[in-house]
């Protein structure tokens, strides 16, 4: 009879995991972004865990001489098996939505090539990144001169490829609280708004349609990943302006 038992619970508890197995190994892998390749390491996990608990299961079935007939042992140990199978289960939950978000934002996105630039696309965005200390000078959000070259080299690529796209241009700043500008500053996302219009209106007065660009304002709530926000040199690449490329504004 105990050997009945634990065939019946064993084949059902490895059917589950099997079930589990095959879900995680359905999932989407084409997000070129550091926040998908985050998830997709932590599934790769969650699998070696999944691997680890279905040869425990195969384990604890409940055998005489392995288990001295101590089918109260035996009934714990499984019972911590399912509640650990339990958790793993709520973990890939959460890690297929986290995927699921990805793929929504990724749809809609234009790829942009500047192959004669150095000039960086944030990979979890698709947004090429304008640093701020090219564009503006300290807490302001009047345009230096020297921002028009590579103003004028975007242009070039809209005008010439994606005349029919979106054009977003987002604000970032870092996570410093505005001080000295404050008189004509009030926070962050404010500031972050300015700069944003200010490489809006040049657009605009190159020839872009304003009906074709949207402005928004991060703030310092979209830091640049893996950088320290608390540090200079990262509170300095996360100041700037990103110009994204969609097929529609939504």
């Amino acid at each position: 009879m105990l050997t009945s038992i634990s065939h019946r619970f064993t084949s059902r508890t490895l059917l589950r995991l099997s079930a589990l197995l095959v879900v995680v190994a359905t999932l989407p892998s084409c997000v070129p972004y550091v926040k998908y390749e985050d998830a997709i390491a932590k599934l790769n996990r969650t699998v070696q865990v999944n691997q680890d608990l279905e040869r425990r299961m195969r384990d604890a079935q409940i055998d005489d001489s392995a288990m001295g007939g101590d089918l109260k042992a035996a009934t714990a140990r499984i019972g911590s098996l399912e509640a650990a199978n339990s958790s793993l289960e709520l973990d890939n939950a959460r890690l297929r939505a986290e995927i699921e978000t990805l793929n929504e934002l990724r749809e809609g996105l234009v790829a942009i090539d500047f192959p004669d630039t150095p000039l960086e696309v944030n990979r979890d965005t698709g947004g090429v990144i304008l640093p701020n200390d090219v564009l503006f000078p300290a807490g302001k959000f009047q345009l230096r001169k020297e921002a028009t070259a590579v103003l004028d080299q975007l242009y070039g690529l809209i005008s010439s490829k994606y005349s029919d796209r979106i054009i977003f241009v987002d604000g970032h700043t870092d996570n410093t609280p505005i001080n000295s500008s404050a008189k004509v500053n009030k926070d962050n996302w404010d500031l972050a708004s300015k700069r944003a219009h200010a490489v809006f209106a040049y657009f605009k007065g190159k020839g872009i349609p304003e009906t074709q660009m949207v402005i928004t304002s991060r703030g310092y709530a979209q830091p640049v990943s893996n950088v320290d926000v608390n540090s200079k040199a990262g509170r300095s690449q996360c100041r700037r302006v990103e110009i994204r490329i969609r097929e529609s504004s939504y």
